[in-house]
């Protein structure tokens, strides 16, 4: 099996082969995740920083709320949907 696994997929792509590497001949890896913690937290900087320099007081308020990553909430996977919205509101996907 020739594995390939892109962004997200690329954590479960390690886990797959590290669980069973005998049934794997090559994983290819594209966008790997890396430092994800350091990327969420530089995310949310970034978002919150943003949001004060357009005065989405709303915006600014809910980040505050939640906090800087990481987060202990059942609710993390609805905030970071949300916070990623906020990212690309605010042209940061390539930042």
């Amino acid at each position: 099996i020739y594995l390939m696994a892109h962004s997200w997929g690329t954590f479960l792509g390690i886990l797959t082969v590290r669980r069973q590497p005998d049934l794997f001949r090559a994983y290819f890896s594209i966008s790997q995740i890396a430092r994800q913690l350091q990327a969420e937290q530089i995310s949310y900087d970034w978002v919150l920083q943003q949001a004060r320099h357009h005065r989405n007081h709303r915006a600014v308020d809910r980040l505050l709320a939640q906090g800087r990553p990481p987060y202990a909430s059942d609710a993390w996977l609805d905030y970071l949907m949300w916070q990623r919205e906020l990212v690309a509101d605010y042209h940061g996907g390539m930042y």
